[in-house]
Formats: C-alpha cells, structure tokens, sequence
C-alpha cells in the first residue's frame, strides 16, 4: 500500500511491520483503512444498525452526543466499543478519554460553522 505513496515509499511493512507507528503519516492512513475496513463495512446487521441509528440521532440532533443514544451507547462510545470490542456499547478502553477528545473536537467544528451545513 505505501508503494504508491512517495512519501511513504520507504516503509516496508513486510520487514517493519513496526514502520506503520514510526510515521504519522502511516498512522494516519493505518486508521483511516481500519475504520474504513472494519467500522464502515460492519457487517453484523444488528450492530451495523446500532452504528446507523445512532448516527442519524447524532446528526438529525446537531451534532449533540447525549442525543445519539442507542441501545446501551451513544455514538462516540458505541463506536469505540465496535472498534476495541468487536461489539456495540463494550466500554472502549480510557473512554473518557475519548469523549473529552471528541467533545473538543466537535466543539471546534461547531464554531466553524458545521452546526449551520445543511
């Protein structure tokens, strides 16, 4: 994969498979492929449809997380259960963590205007 990408070209994952955490760049795209290949393309339909009604809540509320509560997690927790758990409302690991990160992040968002896009 980073083959086709000059700036990454220099990392081997075969003989460095440790080269993907040594680059943030690497990491970055490492965890755009993970949720691309394993939170998008959730295919357990039960869990899958957890992931979709809590995120149209999310949506259709603004963007409010406590909103987005379904089946035991709201958005942000539910996916992080899918992403360290397997499984929809599993606690992620230091998820406080995660949701004061999110919490930031969407209040920057928020000023930026992404409360007004239609």
């Amino acid at each position: 994969m980073f083959s086709r990408i000059p700036e990454l070209r220099h990392i081997d994952l075969c003989k460095n498979p440790e080269g993907i955490c040594q680059n943030d760049e690497a990491k970055w795209l490492g965890a755009i492929f993970y949720w691309a290949e394993n939170v998008q393309g959730y295919s357990v339909a039960k869990y899958r449809e957890n992931w979709l009604t809590s995120l149209n809540k999310f949506v259709d509320s603004r963007f409010n997380r406590a909103s987005s509560f379904h089946n035991g997690a709201d958005f942000v927790s539910g996916t992080g259960g899918v992403v360290n758990n397997g499984f929809w409302a599993a606690t992620p690991h230091e998820n406080a963590k995660r949701l004061a990160n999110f919490d930031r992040i969407m209040g920057y968002l928020k000023q930026g205007g992404m409360e007004t896009c239609n």
